[in-house]
This record gives C-alpha cells, sequence and structure tokens, in this order.
C-alpha cells in the first residue's frame, strides 16, 4: 500500500536533486536561499528546517520534518 502523501514528498525531493544535478553543495545553497525568503516573507510564522537536516535526509531518503520558528 502507497500512501500519495509520502509520494508526493518523495518525488518533490527527487526533483529538487535532479535539478541540482544531484550537488549536495547546491542543494544546501538552494535550502539556505529558501529559508531565508521564507523567513523575510514572514518572519514570525517562518518553518525551518535547519541545513544539515535536508541534507541528512536526502542521503537517508526519509523525509524532512519542519520545526516552527519560535
Amino acid at each position: 500500500m502507497t500512501n500519495p502523501i509520502i509520494e508526493e514528498v518523495r518525488a518533490a525531493r527527487a526533483s529538487i536533486a535532479a535539478e541540482h544535478g544531484y550537488d549536495r553543495t547546491k542543494i544546501l545553497a538552494w535550502a539556505r536561499a529558501e529559508q531565508a525568503a521564507l523567513k523575510k516573507k514572514n518572519p514570525n510564522k517562518t518553518v525551518v528546517a535547519t541545513a544539515g537536516k535536508v541534507l541528512r535526509s536526502l542521503r537517508s531518503g526519509s523525509s524532512i520534518s519542519a520545526v516552527p520558528h519560535l
């Protein structure tokens, strides 16, 4: 049995990795830029995922859990 949400997350992660040539440095730079843009857009309700967490999830194939910015 497959979960459509999990499949969507995996497809999005694969797409992001492919867009950056599977280069972890480029993916990390993209993640940091996205995070900065979110903080700028709404600093009080930003969802934060650390760069290390992004890389670990890419290595392990697991999903990224977001931690609310307090």
